[in-house]
C-alpha cells in the first residue's frame, strides 16, 4: 500500500487558513506586537517623569537629612495645613486654583484622551489630507463643582448649534448625565457636561451684607454648576412663568431681597400690585413705596398707569439729552412687581379696566427701560391670548410647567431643543427653572434662592421704603451752584 500524501487538499487549505488568521485585525500576532511595544515604551514613557521624579526625591532626602524624621513630616503636612487656611481666608481664589487644577487633570486623563474618537462618532470632524478625520481643537477644561466646562475651538463652517444637535451623543459618550452648549465668544463653544447636581437641596436666602447693589447683575440664586446667577434687572423686563407649586414665589423675593438693600435710601423703589389680596405681597408691605391688592381692581390698575405716565415724563426729560435713564435719590429706578399678571390682563370681568391695563402695561414694557421703570411679572398661564405682550420682555424665565409646548410659548422651540425642559423639572425642586435672555440662544438652568416668611419680614423691618418725596407743584428747586443760572424760574 502507498503512503497517504501528506499535503492533501484539506490540509493545505487548513494551513492557508491558519496563516490568513494570524495576519488579521486581531491575530495572535497583533496582540503580541501590541505587548512588545507596550513593555518597550512603558520604561520609555516613565523616564519622561524621569525629572520631575529625581527632584521629587531629592528634595524629601536632602529635607530628611536637615531636618530629621519630624521636619520630614512637617514638611509633607505643611501643605495640607497651608491648603486649609487658604480656604478659610480666600475661599474665592482658592475655588478657582482647586477648578484649575481638577480642570487640567480631568483635560488630560479624560477629555483629550477620548476626544477624537468621540468627535468622529459624532459627526464633527472633517475630512483632512491622507484620508484623516481631523477634529475640533479641545482648548482647556474648567471642572466647576458639579460640571466641567470643556472650550472647543469649532472648525470652519461649524456652529454653536451643530454641537446642540449632538448634545446627547456627546454626554452618552463621556458618561454624563446632560449636556448644555455655551457660546461665549466667536470660534468657540463650550460644553457644559453635568457631573452632579447642585440644584437638587433648597438654596438659603442670600446674605444682605453688600453696600452697592448692581441692578445689573442681583444675586438671585446658582447655576447648575454651583456658580452664583446674577440677573439683569435695570433697563430690563422679566416674565416668570411656572404651574402652581413651582417657586414663583422663590423668584420674586430672591430678587426683592437683592434690591433690599438699596430701598431705604430711595435708590430704587417697589410698586406692587398682587391681584391675590395682597397674600404674597402684603407681609414684605413695608418695602414697597407703592402697594395695591385686588380689594379695589381699580387701584392696581391706576398703579399701572401711573407707571405709565412717568415713563411718558422721563422720557421727555430724556429726550436729546441721554438715551437711558441713570437712577439717583432724585429720580429713582422703579419695579413694578406684578404677582398674577393674568387677572388684570384677561381674566378680570370689567373689560374697561382689561383695556386700560393692557394699554399701560404695552407702554412701560415697550418704552420703560430707559426710562429706568421695570417690570417684574409673574403668571401661571403662558398663551398668547392670556399674556400678548410677552414678547416685550427681555428676560423669561421657565420654572416647572405642564407639558413641553408651554415650554416653547415661553422661550421658544430652539430653547427646548438646547435642553430646557421645564416640564421635566420634578416638583421637589420649588423656584428651579430656565432662564433665557433676549441675545444668547443657551437657557440656563437656576435654582432660586429660598427666602422664608421670617427672611421677608426681618427685610420689611431692616430695609423700609423711604416716604414719597412730596410733589414739586411745577416749580423748580434752586441750589447755591445754580445761582448764576437763569434757571429759578416758575416751571
Amino acid at each position: 500500500m502507498s503512503p497517504r500524501p501528506v499535503l492533501t487538499p484539506k490540509t493545505i487549505k487548513t494551513l492557508a487558513t491558519f496563516i490568513q488568521n494570524l495576519f488579521d485585525h486581531d491575530s495572535l500576532i497583533r496582540q503580541l506586537l501590541r505587548g512588545l511595544a507596550w513593555v518597550t515604551l512603558t520604561p520609555l514613557m516613565l523616564l519622561r517623569k524621569l525629572p520631575q521624579v529625581f527632584a521629587a526625591g531629592a528634595v524629601l532626602l536632602l529635607a530628611y537629612s536637615v531636618l530629621g524624621g519630624g521636619g520630614l513630616v512637617l514638611l509633607l503636612v505643611l501643605p495640607a495645613v497651608g491648603w486649609v487656611v487658604w480656604r478659610l481666608a480666600h475661599p474665592e481664589s482658592a475655588d478657582q486654583v482647586a477648578a484649575s487644577v481638577r480642570g487640567r487633570w480631568r483635560y488630560r486623563r479624560i477629555y483629550r484622551k477620548h476626544w477624537p474618537t468621540v468627535a468622529a462618532g459624532c459627526g464633527l470632524t472633517v475630512a483632512g489630507p491622507f484620508g484623516r478625520q481631523v477634529a475640533p481643537e479641545l482648548i482647556g477644561v474648567t471642572a466647576h463643582p458639579a460640571a466641567d466646562a470643556v472650550m472647543v475651538r469649532m472648525l470652519a463652517g461649524q456652529s454653536p448649534a451643530d454641537y446642540a444637535d449632538r448634545a446627547d451623543a456627546l454626554a452618552h459618550a463621556f458618561g454624563s448625565a446632560q449636556v448644555r452648549v455655551r457660546s461665549d465668544q466667536p470660534g468657540t463653544v463650550t460644553l457644559l457636561f453635568s457631573t452632579g447636581d447642585m440644584l437638587t437641596d433648597p438654596i438659603p436666602a442670600m446674605t444682605l451684607d453688600a453696600p452697592d447693589v448692581d441692578f445689573e447683575a442681583l444675586p438671585v440664586g446658582f447655576t447648575e454648576d454651583g456658580s452664583p446667577y446674577r440677573l439683569r434687572l435695570l433697563y430690563s423686563h422679566v416674565l416668570t412663568v411656572g404651574a402652581t407649586g413651582s417657586g414663583k414665589g422663590s423668584a420674586l423675593w430672591s430678587t426683592v431681597r437683592a434690591l433690599a438693600p438699596a430701598v431705604p435710601s430711595g435708590l430704587v423703589q417697589l410698586w406692587g400690585a398682587d391681584p391675590k389680596g395682597g397674600i404674597e405681597l402684603a407681609m414684605g408691605r413695608a418695602l414697597f413705596t407703592r402697594f395695591a391688592a385686588d380689594d379695589e381692581p381699580g387701584d392696581m390698575v391706576d398703579l399701572v398707569t401711573e407707571a405709565a405716565e412717568l415713563v411718558r415724563a422721563r422720557s421727555k426729560r430724556l429726550r436729546g439729552q441721554s438715551r437711558k435713564h441713570v437712577p439717583t435719590a432724585v429720580e429713582p429706578f422703579v419695579v413694578l412687581i406684578i404677582d398674577e399678571l393674568a387677572f388684570l390682563s384677561d381674566y378680570q370681568d370689567d373689560t374697561k379696566l382689561k383695556h386700560q391695563f393692557n394699554k399701560a402695561l404695552k407702554v412701560v414694557l415697550s418704552q420703560g427701560r430707559a426710562a429706568g421703570v421695570s417690570v417684574l411679572a409673574f403668571v401661571q398661564d403662558p398663551r398668547k391670548s392670556v399674556v400678548d405682550a410677552r414678547n416685550l420682555f427681555p428676560t423669561k424665565v421657565a420654572l416647572r410647567l405642564d407639558t413641553a409646548s408651554e415650554v416653547e410659548m415661553v422661550l421658544g422651540k430652539d430653547a427646548w431643543e438646547r435642553g430646557a425642559h421645564a416640564e421635566s423639572i420634578p416638583e421637589s425642586q420649588p423656584g428651579t427653572g430656565y432662564v433665557l435672555v433676549d441675545g444668547d440662544p443657551a437657557p440656563v438652568r437656576v435654582r432660586f434662592t429660598w427666602v422664608t416668611d421670617d427672611d421677608i419680614r426681618a427685610m420689611a423691618q431692616q430695609f423700609p421704603a423711604a416716604p414719597p418725596a412730596p410733589p414739586r407743584h411745577g416749580f423748580t428747586v434752586v441750589t447755591d451752584d445754580d445761582q448764576d443760572d437763569d434757571t429759578g424760574a416758575v416751571a
